[in-house]
C-alpha cells in the first residue's frame, strides 16, 4: 500500500518502507487526513519542512520580556540542533547568552483562508549554546550550504554561531491538529 504525503511543497510517497520525494504542494497528511503522528514519519515531515523554509523567528528573554528576530538557520540531520549566527554585539546574542532558553518558529501559512486547515506552523523549544571549535565550523558550513549570502557575516571575526538544541518540536496542522517530536538524544561525539 503507498502512502502519499504532502509537506510544504514537497510529496512523500510511501511503498514497502522506502521513502521518495516528488514536487506538489500540499501538507503532511495520511490516507485519513491526519497529520502523522508516528516518530519517524513525523521526524521525516519536520525534516522536509525545515529544508523548505528560509527563515525563522526566534524568540529571546530579557528582562522579563519577549523578543523576536527573524534568522537565517540551518540544522542536523538528527534534529537534535538547529543553528543561527549573529554578530556577538547585538541584542539576540546577549539575551541567548543572559538566558538560553529559547523557541523557534516556522510556518507555510500565505494569509488565505485554507490557512485555517491547511497551514502548518512548526516550533521548536530548546537552549542556545555558544559554539567554538570544531562544532562552530560545522554549524557555520551549514549555514554557508543552506544561504550562500551569510557568507560575509560568517567571514566577520565577531560572529557568533549558536546550536538550540532542541528539546522539543510541535507541528500543528491549521487550528485543530497539533504533534509533538522529541529528537532522540545522542552523543555529540556520534
Amino acid at each position: 500500500m503507498a502512502l502519499l504525503v504532502e509537506v510544504g511543497g514537497a510529496a512523500l510517497r510511501r511503498r514497502h518502507g522506502l521513502v521518495t520525494a516528488t514536487t506538489t504542494k500540499g501538507v503532511a497528511m495520511d490516507e485519513e487526513g491526519q497529520i502523522w503522528k508516528s516518530t519517524p514519519e513525523l521526524a521525516t515531515t519536520i525534516h522536509l519542512f525545515l529544508e523548505r523554509q528560509v527563515q525563522a523567528v526566534l524568540a529571546t528573554m530579557c528582562d522579563g520580556r519577549p523578543y523576536q528576530h527573524l534568522m537565517a538557520y540551518a540544522f542536523d540531520a538528527s534534529l537534535q540542533a538547529i543553528y543561527v549566527a549573529s554578530l556577538r554585539d547585538t541584542e539576540k546574542v546577549e539575551n541567548m547568552l543572559r538566558t538560553p532558553a529559547v523557541s523557534l518558529f516556522w510556518d507555510n501559512r500565505t494569509g488565505s483562508i485554507e490557512d485555517h486547515t491547511e497551514g502548518l506552523a512548526l516550533t521548536a523549544t530548546g537552549q542556545a549554546e555558544l559554539l567554538d571549535n570544531e562544532e562552530r565550523d560545522i554549524g557555520s558550513h551549514g549555514l554557508l550550504l543552506r544561504n550562500v549570502t551569510l557568507a560575509g557575516l560568517l567571514s566577520n571575526a565577531e560572529v557568533a554561531i549558536f546550536a538550540i538544541r532542541v528539546s522539543r518540536y510541535s507541528l500543528a496542522l491549521g487550528y485543530t491538529s497539533k504533534q509533538e517530536y522529541v529528537p532522540a538524544k545522542r552523543s555529540r561525539d556520534q
